[in-house]
């Protein structure tokens, strides 16, 4: 009974490799067969909407590039037409916005697989942040840096990973600003904090704890419903895989909300 409850166990937690062999002399050995090919048609299932959706997502970028390159034609061609342009300009958008949509799909879907691996080096975290708010400073937001004392702080991640929780989290925090947004860090003897803290209405009231889950939306009367959709999903895994947490509170700061990413100092 033991063994069967740790596969059971296993299994609720998405881990279906696990396997605990038990003899066929066993009582519960039928038991354990049927479990066991549940956890394998379970897998299977998975999988194949996994490459299912990974399919369909790879094929919508190519008809995108097409739209792309043809509206691009279609203004070169039509310089003086202004509300041409700016209709194809709109179309444009809507292209972007649909290439982003796939792209952060495609990131959350490699996340959930197990074809990511971390490739750690030694990071100043006070560079990195400066380097990673650059894209961000012609946004319509003021968009603040705060290191506190620390001129350098120095940590073991993977860059490239952790830059998709860090940059989620500030493109989330665009969503429900006014005006401020601000990413400091902090630090104690154990632990590096990542804070991104904005002046938005602040938290919803209710599903604090499912804000992190996949598809989820935030909306009240203040806001109107905002879509969150994978991107603190996202946040979530890239944090896990390096063994550290992600938290949200109400901004002590801008009064707003406060996301912050907890990381060890010895990861």
């Amino acid at each position: 009974m033991k063994k069967i409850y740790q596969i059971t166990e296993k299994f609720s937690q998405g881990v279906f490799t696990y396997h605990d062999k038990i003899r066929s002399t066993s009582v519960l050995y039928g038991l354990y067969s049927n479990i066991m090919k549940m956890g394998g048609r379970i897998k299977e299932l998975i999988d194949s909407h996994k490459q299912m959706c990974r399919f369909v997502a790879h094929e919508i970028r190519t008809p995108l590039s097409t739209i792309q390159m043809t509206t691009d034609s279609i203004k070169r061609k039509n310089k003086e037409d202004a509300l041409l342009t700016k209709k194809i300009n709109s179309i444009q958008e809507d292209v972007s916005g649909i290439n982003r949509i796939v792209g952060v799909f495609l990131i959350y879907s490699r996340m959930q697989s197990s074809e990511i691996k971390l490739k750690k080096s030694k990071v100043d975290l006070v560079s990195w942040l400066k380097n990673l708010l650059e894209p961000f400073s012609t946004s319509e937001f003021d968009i603040a840096f705060n290191s506190g004392e620390s001129s350098a702080v120095f940590v073991e991640i993977d860059p490239d990973i952790l830059k998709h929780a860090v940059a989620n989290l500030i493109t989330n925090a665009m969503k429900f600003a006014e005006s401020d947004i601000c990413v400091s860090l902090s630090l104690n003897d154990e632990h590096v904090f990542i804070h991104v803290d904005d002046d938005g209405p602040g938290l919803p009231h209710d599903h604090i704890d499912d804000l992190f889950s996949e598809y989820m939306t935030v909306g009240n009367a203040v806001v109107g419903e905002k879509h969150i959709g994978l991107g603190l999903a996202i946040v979530k895994k890239a944090v896990d895989l390096h063994k550290g947490k992600v938290m949200a509170v109400q901004s002590p700061q801008l009064k707003g909300a406060r996301f912050t990413i907890v990381l060890s100092k010895n990861l």
